[in-house]
């Protein structure tokens, strides 16, 4: 697993032991971000904020802060996934533009702070968390009318789309990874 593109192109990462996280191939990630690499979600990335939701290792995250994101806000809760993200944090030197919250991302805090960009959800396939995570992210204020969000499921798996937003692209990889970018209607 490895950075695909921008400032920090092929830097290796750390992927979490055990099976608790189930990191995004890299031609996928690459396919992603193809995607979100052109207007209109380009211009949310360069300079942006981007939350990594269900971060894992990081690499969505650090992908983006790769390529020109000032801050990334990782999601994680799961103590080896949150070693390989440290690690990971450190080969990019991006200490100082991350936060960890440490914390069940069904259950997220109250956002006192800035709206994040682009907010990507890379939940465990199959455990459907993508409907309380989107929930709570939009009742604790992280989401605001101008917010990106990236889902990636399982193509089998029932699509959750909230009442506040719009499906605007939705592409399948193969047999395995479905993303779906959703722009905010209401906030």
């Amino acid at each position: 697993m490895r950075i695909i593109g921008g400032h920090y192109r092929g830097a290796i990462l750390t992927a979490p032991t055990g099976e608790q996280t189930r990191p995004t191939l890299d031609r996928v990630r690459e396919n992603l971000f193809n995607i979100l690499g052109n207007a209109p979600y380009v211009q949310r990335i360069m300079g942006g904020h981007v939350m990594d939701i269900f971060a894992g290792s990081g690499a969505l995250g650090l992908e983006a802060y790769s390529r020109g994101a000032t801050h990334i806000t990782f999601v994680e809760n799961h103590p080896n996934a949150l070693l390989a993200l440290r690690q990971n944090i450190n080969k990019v030197k991006a200490e100082n533009n991350t936060t960890i919250l440490k914390t069940n991302a069904s259950n997220m805090p109250l956002n006192t702070g800035n709206f994040p960009d682009i907010i990507m959800m890379d939940a465990p396939y199959h455990k459907n968390l993508h409907e309380p995570t989107l929930n709570s992210l939009y009742e604790n204020n992280w989401i605001g009318h101008k917010t990106i969000l990236v889902l990636q499921q399982s193509p089998t798996e029932p699509l959750y789309i909230p009442p506040w937003t719009k499906v605007v692209k939705d592409k399948t990889y193969g047999k395995g990874t479905r993303f779906i970018i959703l722009t905010v209607t209401e906030t």
